[in-house]
């Protein structure tokens, strides 16, 4: 039996073919541009390889494109094909059961199918990588965690991907709060595997959460030859060096780096419109003029308002639409969003109801200018706004539009206990005591506010 190069047994013709797929799980790990071109190797070599059949059919639901979907839902019938004609071993039918449920829209079956993959192979670094995205987009920052954690004494430094574990165990560790740790593993997972940007990117969350504006633009870009020649991830990486200066206040660098390098292309892609619509809505709340350049993110989201993959994305594609001030649009996103298909075991569809709707239509009442009602439709979801995936830093922006309008509408309580709230788990965030300021000063409380002024002055003369 051919195996990969962790060990792994490959119902496959020959090893050239093997190799082939390892190199494009290598590629995609570490967010390369030719991912794709090794995957067309593995099948020109063995065109009935089960695994790199079944890859095909997970890369078309990662591009979350509903273009794509007809294709995914083909290869889920080329891999029972393949397997009812030459076999499988079990772990390649787990993966087969998985693609299966990812193409229903089950994202919970689809992650246990790969969870109980892991259960008896550890070493799948694909099933690992893939539970983790799932993990990240239904919101479980437990099992974002966990679920490294719970493979990790079967991988060291002679196994090939170990970096990218202890990438992924970073990540999870920052999102579940263990900053320490989170760092320390990170650090680790550049050391052994620099070219890794995702372990790069979890030191950056790390330095996010903890409001170290300026360790997080040294640490970016130090590492910058590193990351800079990946897939578009690298725009996300960028956001991150964004928002580092926007906390200082560096307006003009936001702005820079935002036309050179975050939105340096007009791509449809959702994490480059999440990344770039996130960071325009957060520059106009401060009072930033950003010009004209909502018109170019409408134009793209307008060819997304029936999606509905993924909810997160659906979300920022609307407020790129308000924004713009295209109302036909975002009324036609509304009415899209409110018909999503499926039950409660299609994720999208569940997600959309409880969560979805309300917070775009806060996001509309926002750019109405009806703050009070931004806080009666998102106040009452936000605990659930996990429910979206994604991670607190990119949440963090539905917090904000909460918050802000609180402190607009004049709900001084609500703001108050909201940003005292936030200055517990983000003490070092001047927008935070700038905004607490203004909802003490509201409720008549001057020398309340003059202190978190004066703590919003030194935190950003530091």
């Amino acid at each position: 039996m051919i195996t990969d190069c962790r060990g792994l047994e490959l119902t496959v013709t020959g090893a050239d073919a093997a190799r082939h797929l390892d190199d494009a799980l290598d590629d995609y790990m570490r967010f390369g541009l030719d991912a794709g071109n090794h995957l067309k190797q593995a099948l020109g070599a063995d065109p009935d390889f089960v695994m790199a059949a079944i890859l095909r059919g997970y890369f078309f639901k990662m591009f979350a494109v509903p273009a794509l979907e007809r294709k995914a839902a083909e290869s889920v019938e080329r891999v029972r094909e393949l397997i009812g004609a030459r076999g499988a071993t079990e772990r390649e039918r787990g993966h087969a059961a998985a693609l299966a449920a990812w193409v229903e829209g089950d994202l919970v079956a689809t992650t246990r199918h790969w969870e109980t993959v892991l259960r008896d192979h550890p070493r799948d670094l694909l099933a690992l990588k893939l539970a983790h995205f799932t993990h990240f987009y239904l919101g479980d920052d437990k099992e974002l965690r966990d679920s490294i954690g719970r493979v990790l004494p079967d991988w060291d430094e002679a196994v090939p991907g170990y970096s990218t574990v202890l990438g992924m165990r970073a990540f999870g560790l920052e999102e579940a709060g263990e900053y320490g740790q989170a760092e320390a593993q990170g650090r680790k997972a550049v050391e052994l595997g620099p070219q890794d940007p995702w372990a790069i990117h979890a030191v950056t969350h790390v330095m996010e959460m903890q409001d170290r504006r300026r360790d997080g633009i040294d640490w970016v870009t130090g590492l910058e030859p590193h990351w800079t020649d990946c897939n578009n991830f690298r725009f996300h990486i960028w956001w991150h060096r964004c928002l580092m200066h926007l906390e200082l206040e560096d307006y003009d660098s936001v702005l820079d780096l935002y036309d050179r390098e975050v939105r340096a292309e007009s791509t449809e892609e959702y994490l480059d419109i999440t990344n770039a619509t996130s960071m325009l809505w957060r520059l106009e709340e401060r009072g930033v003029d950003v010009g004209a350049r909502w018109g170019e993110l409408a134009e793209r989201s307008e060819d997304r308002i029936d999606d509905h993959l993924l909810i997160f994305a659906d979300a920022h594609f609307y407020l790129a639409l308000a924004a713009a001030g295209s109302a036909d649009a975002a009324a036609r996103m509304l009415s899209s969003m409110s018909e999503v298909p499926g039950g409660d075991h299609v994720t999208a569809a569940s997600v959309a109801r409880h969560v979805g709707l309300p917070l775009c239509r806060a996001i509309g009442s926002w750019y109405a200018g009806d703050y009070g009602a931004v806080v009666d439709t998102l106040a009452p979801v936000r605990g659930a706004l996990s429910d979206l995936g994604g991670s607190h830093a990119q949440r963090d922006l539905f917090h904000q539009i909460l918050m802000s309008s609180a402190v607009r509408a004049g709900r001084f309580d609500t703001a108050r206990d909201l940003l005292t709230d936030r200055t517990v788990s983000k003490p070092n965030n001047a927008w935070t005591w700038k905004r607490l300021a203004e909802a003490l000063g509201g409720l008549g409380d001057e020398a309340g506010a003059a202190d978190a002024r004066a703590k919003a002055a030194a935190l950003l003369a530091a």
